[in-house]
């Protein structure tokens, strides 16, 4: 079957759907089982979330310097992710659980550049700006439905994590399926000539600062902010769920309306900037779950705007033939910051409390915009305050 270029690129968004939503529910469970069903202390649940994201490091280094037809690689992934989390069933400890879900992380932690980099060659350079926005759309609207969906399923199965994780595994196997029928280029592979030569363009680290902007806000959400809003406020795990919700629900939002109208990019970053201080300055002072839910929405207004400017900026800072280099060597960078601050804010919600990881957050929040501010004199200025610009519907 021959594919239209409007039927892969739809096939491909709705991977990239099935794909979020399974590893953020994978990102926002794994510390909530490790906490209460495992009784793990805070700071080892940020070395159980370490090791998953290092587990996830490694899948691409595997990838990245193999020369693997990217196709081949993404449909891989997907077959492993329906077959390992079945291994949950027998889990009864702490080693058994890490181990799991390292090795679920290592099958899916190379899909994001993987399928990142798909979109980008796929569409073209004269539709790329919009077909990378729809697809940051379509990460925050699988952030939206999955947290509805395992939220939906928690409160029927009477907040039983398992289940639930594992129910996550028949949408994984439509993702497959659909992702067979796709035909990508057999030259398109992932390692071949790595030549690294983006990484000497000062446009490609604003974008890299850009990207990094809500790395550390984001571990403090996702690994800490179920159990913050649990332990202060007594919220049940369906009730964290759509917490959550509401804080990917306000991403999609932002990128919907960055596919709809023309805003200055470094506008919307430095709007992301005060909302991420704002946001966090209102969790670690919050005394309602209410309030909790409103720094939340700050916070998801950084998430959904600073992705899609980053990923247009990187992807304008390298050709097509080094678009795959570039989102791997961004996605390796992050999974290197994140490995790193994970540990650092255990050790934060350990010693200092569970409120202390949402103002401490704070800094590296700032010392990235003070960088990102310095690093874009360097640039043209046309580049950074150039619109995004979308263009025509999709054909």
């Amino acid at each position: 079957m021959v594919l239209t270029y409007r039927a892969k690129i739809l096939i491909i968004l709705l991977v990239t759907l099935i794909f979020r939503a399974t590893s953020n529910m994978l990102q926002t469970s794994i510390p909530l089982y490790a906490k209460y069903v495992l009784h793990a202390s805070a700071f080892t649940v940020s070395l159980i979330a370490m090791l998953v994201n290092i587990a996830a490091f490694f899948s691409l280094l595997f990838f990245g310097f193999r020369s693997v037809a990217i196709g081949k690689a993404i449909f891989l992934s997907l077959i492993m992710v329906c077959v390992f989390p079945l291994l949950y069933l027998v889990t009864y400890d702490e080693f058994t659980f890490t181990f799991i879900s390292s090795i679920v992380a290592f099958w899916i932690g190379s899909l994001l550049p993987l399928l990142l980099a798909t979109i980008a060659v796929t569409s073209g350079p004269q539709k790329r700006e919009r077909e990378l926005t729809i697809f940051a759309a379509t990460l925050s609207l699988g952030l939206v439905l999955g947290p509805i969906y395992q939220g939906t399923l928690l409160s029927m199965t009477a907040d039983n994590l398992v289940y639930s994780m594992l129910l996550f595994v028949p949408l994984v196997a439509v993702a497959a399926v659909f992702f067979s029928l796709v035909r990508l280029d057999e030259n398109l592979k992932i390692a071949g000539n790595f030549d690294l030569g983006f990484t000497k363009r000062a446009s490609y680290w604003v974008g890299i600062l850009a990207l990094e902007s809500f790395n550390m806000p984001f571990i403090a959400v996702v690994t800490f902010g179920g159990i913050f809003a649990r332990s202060n406020f007594g919220a049940s795990y369906a009730d964290i769920e759509f917490l959550f919700t509401g804080f990917f629900l306000t991403s999609f939002l932002v990128r919907l309306l960055l596919i709809r109208l023309t805003l200055s990019r470094y506008a919307v970053m430095m709007g992301s900037f005060v909302s991420t201080m704002l946001g966090l300055a209102i969790v670690y002072g919050s005394s309602t779950l209410g309030e909790v839910g409103l720094g939340f929405l700050l916070l998801g207004y950084s998430h959904g705007a600073s992705y899609p400017i980053a990923t247009n900026q990187i992807a304008n800072s390298a050709p097509k033939e080094k678009l795959v280099a570039a989102f791997t060597v961004s996605s390796l960078i992050d999974n290197i910051v994140y490995s790193l601050g994970t540990p650092i804010v255990g050790i934060i919600a350990q010693y200092l409390g569970l409120n202390a990881v949402f103002i401490w957050v704070e800094m590296p929040v700032a010392a990235i915009a003070v960088a990102y501010l310095l690093l874009s004199k360097y640039i043209s200025v046309k580049t950074l305050a150039r619109p995004v610009n979308i263009g025509k519907s999709l054909r």
